[in-house]
């Protein structure tokens, strides 16, 4: 993709931006994580720009659908599928669940169980709280990046807020390396 050609995606973004937020937050609104909107939109956008070499966005910038273009269905059907992501890792309110759900969501069943004889819930839930910042400790990463994903996973803060130099696309890469880093952790220990 050419100068021209780069500086025409940009002004395509620029021109469909509320179009598609109202959509974000449309979306967004259904699963009840409004506030998530303007990120998922960028996480998106951040996607597509990562793309702009592929000669074919130009091709789908000028396609016409129904009402737009080929380009415009891609990203709705992007942010749907966010959407969707998204609420999965929203939906539980509490900090210590929401990191509990996100890394045991692939783990098998009979590793979940919950006997009442042993700990309370809560006592379980503070429990794997303090492993995975123990684990995040001894996780040969840089600092900003364990500080990023307790910012985002356990004190539930947008990604957007963070106040780091890292364009949002990249603390959302940051993210999922961390995110990947301790799965793996917790894989290992369910092993032991």
């Amino acid at each position: 993709m050419n100068i021209m050609e780069g500086n025409e995606l940009l002004n395509f973004i620029d021109g469909r931006y509320f179009h598609w937020l109202e959509y974000a937050i449309y979306k967004s609104k259904q699963y009840h994580i409004e506030d998530e909107a303007e990120d998922i939109l960028y996480k998106v956008i951040c996607e597509l720009l990562e793309k702009k070499n592929d000669s074919r966005l130009i091709d789908f910038m000028h396609e016409k659908k129904k009402n737009g273009t080929t380009l415009d269905f891609y990203v709705l059907g992007a942010i749907k599928y966010k959407v969707l992501q998204w609420q999965t890792f929203h939906q539980l309110k509490s900090s210590r669940k929401k990191i509990g759900f996100v890394l045991c969501e692939s783990l098998p069943v009979d590793c979940m169980s919950y006997d009442p004889q042993e700990k309370s819930l809560s006592q379980q839930l503070q429990d794997f709280h303090d492993w995975v910042i123990d684990l995040l400790n001894r996780l040969d990463i840089p600092s900003n990046y364990r500080q990023l994903f307790i910012f985002y996973y356990m004190e539930c803060c947008p990604v957007k807020d963070w106040e780091g130099p890292e364009s949002i696309a990249t603390r959302y890469r940051i993210l999922e390396r961390v995110l990947d880093l301790v799965r793996q952790e917790l894989k290992k220990a369910m092993k032991m």
